[in-house]
């Protein structure tokens, strides 16, 4: 009898061995994932020994019960259970465009020291001059030499064409295992703004994603002239505070450039930015409507419209007739007024750090629309011919979750680069004697890679405001537009983009800017877009767009 309970009791423990070591094997086939928790360990081996025990009880034997008892609890509590596999060690690339940064060296060896903890890589940051990034990412793609992360953009290191041309690696099934924290953080209508051909391909920064276009005026000019810019809702109502600052302020020029012809304006989605960037999109649909049609942006009412304010302008001497080669410097000097870009929370003090005003600025578009080319407009993604997928995944779900990494990557290193002014309110400033442009790191570009919640304010203002909260409560209370998660694929009119694109700067871009008066050039502009191809395009994207509708 003792040696039939002994033998049960061996088997008891037997099969915990066994379980344990099945569960460890389970483990280590999935290196990617975490081993099992500890605790789905023992609630496992409890239930198994709860049937040992069991059938260990039919001896009637409590001695050898107790006996087992014992050893569940011995195996509970002392079966050690690994968190994470070991990794690798890899290093992995990630070009970008920016201004040269003398101290990216040391900013790269701080990194590191956080990427080789936790997830044991090192990164290479290629920082490439805005000039040249499209021209050697070209013949980087055409060479197929190696490379792990690009930045990319529908208007820089094309984002679409870096897709029909295979250059980008699909991550649908990478992001969920490897960049969980960033796969949970976007909901999926945005994730669905990012596809092309049904496949993900890059990662959204966390930034504004709406595109509120309106202008901005000079605080002081406005009180000046006592100027009600609250109840503005149109372009031409702006037209006699124009003539007061012209009257007025003879050394001053209104605007220093024309305001942009923007879609959004008009509830409006552009769809594609790249075709007709210079009046905002040549096509677009309604973005409140389910039928999602396309039509030709150029003949429109609204842009015929737009056109003859922007010739009015013109010849009053609204706006500059040249391009100024140094704005930054003349509208510090004070002369100009207006200007127009996306007025959101985060312009008053942006526009007073590059510009030297306070600024008063109003949306002219209402509702703000939510569009796939304003979620799309800065990206990251991954190489066809990254050699180290996965980590590059990982880097990216850090850049989107760790505070430390995102702002070192941004501002720099603490006590070098930049100190605490208040971290109760989340303001560094430079360090004492230092402004930010001699710091040897101030990249300022803080929608160009990663999560802009996480990151530190760098004005009183913004933090005051809390600035980040308000633009991400804009993008929260925005509309969507019908057509948001509808990326166009332009595999099939390529060329007729390329035409559509010349036939728009040539002949309709200086009647959006005011050279050209719309009764002389419009309807050129709209028979030279047609002669390009802009039918073909639209008859494509509506195809796409009924089938795009057919699975909503």
């Amino acid at each position: 009898m003792y040696k039939r309970k002994s033998t049960l009791l061996f088997s008891s423990l037997s099969v915990v061995m066994i379980l344990a070591m099945l569960l460890g094997a389970c483990a280590k086939a999935n290196p990617t994932a975490k081993v099992v928790e500890k605790t789905v360990l023992v609630q496992e081996t409890r239930e198994v020994l709860k049937e040992v025990t069991k059938n260990v009880e039919v001896t009637k034997n409590v001695e050898v019960t107790k006996n087992v008892e014992v050893t569940k609890e011995v195996i509970i509590t002392t079966t050690p259970v690994p968190t994470e596999v070991p990794l690798e060690a890899v290093e992995i690339t990630y070009y970008y465009p920016g201004a040269a940064q003398a101290d990216l060296p040391a900013v790269q060896y701080a990194m590191n020291q956080i990427l080789q903890q936790k997830i044991n890589a090192k990164i290479k940051l290629v920082q490439l001059d805005w000039g040249a990034y499209d021209q050697k990412m070209t013949l980087m793609f055409q060479s197929q030499e190696p490379c792990d992360l690009v930045f990319t953009a529908p208007w820089i290191n094309n984002y679409f064409q870096l897709v029909n041309g295979e250059s980008l690696l699909a991550l649908d099934d990478l992001l969920p295992t490897y960049a969980p924290d960033l796969w949970a953080q976007i909901k999926p209508d945005f994730w669905n703004a990012v596809r092309v051909k049904g496949k993900i391909y890059s990662v959204p920064n966390q930034q504004i994603w709406v595109k509120p276009w309106g202008f901005a005026a000079r605080e002081d000019i406005v009180t000046k002239y006592n100027f009600d810019w609250q109840v503005v809702t149109k372009w031409e109502e702006l037209t006699p505070f124009l003539e007061n600052i012209k009257q007025g302020e003879p050394d001053i020029i209104p605007w220093a450039a024309a305001p942009p012809f923007r879609p959004e304006i008009y509830h409006w989605d552009p769809i594609d930015e790249g075709l007709g960037g210079e009046i905002g999109s040549v096509i677009a649909v309604n973005a409140l409507e389910p039928d999602l049609k396309a039509f030709n942006t150029t003949e429109t009412a609204e842009f015929k419209q737009f056109a003859e304010l922007m010739h009015q302008w013109y010849l009053a001497g609204y706006i500059a007739k040249e391009v100024d080669p140094d704005a930054p410097s003349s509208w510090k000097a004070g002369k100009y007024v207006l200007w127009s870009h996306l007025i959101d929370p985060r312009m008053r003090a942006w526009e007073k750090r590059s510009k030297g005003w306070d600024f008063i600025g109003k949306p002219l578009t209402d509702p703000i629309i939510m569009t796939t080319g304003s979620v799309i407009a800065t990206l990251n993604a991954v190489c066809a011919s990254s050699k180290n997928p996965e980590r590059a995944v990982m880097f990216l779900n850090l850049i989107n979750s760790d505070v430390e990494l995102y702002n070192l990557f941004n501002f720099g290193i603490e006590g070098q680069h930049w100190v605490w002014v208040d971290k109760a309110k989340k303001l560094i400033g430079p360090p004492e004697g230092k402004t930010w442009a001699d710091t040897g790191y101030y990249p300022d570009t803080l929608w160009m890679y990663g999560s802009n919640w996480l990151a530190y304010y760098n004005s009183v203002e913004d933090a005051d405001a809390d600035t980040w909260t308000k633009v991400k409560a804009v993008n929260d209370g925005s509309t969507p537009s019908q057509a948001l998660g509808f990326t166009f694929d332009r595999a099939n009119v390529q060329t007729e983009i390329a035409n559509v694109n010349a036939a728009v700067t040539e002949f309709c871009g200086p009647l959006a800017g005011g050279q050209l008066d719309p009764a002389e050039g419009l309807q050129t502009c709209i028979d030279k877009v047609k002669e390009a191809g802009v039918d073909k395009i639209i008859a494509e994207m509506q195809k796409q767009l009924d089938a795009f509708k057919a699975t909503k």
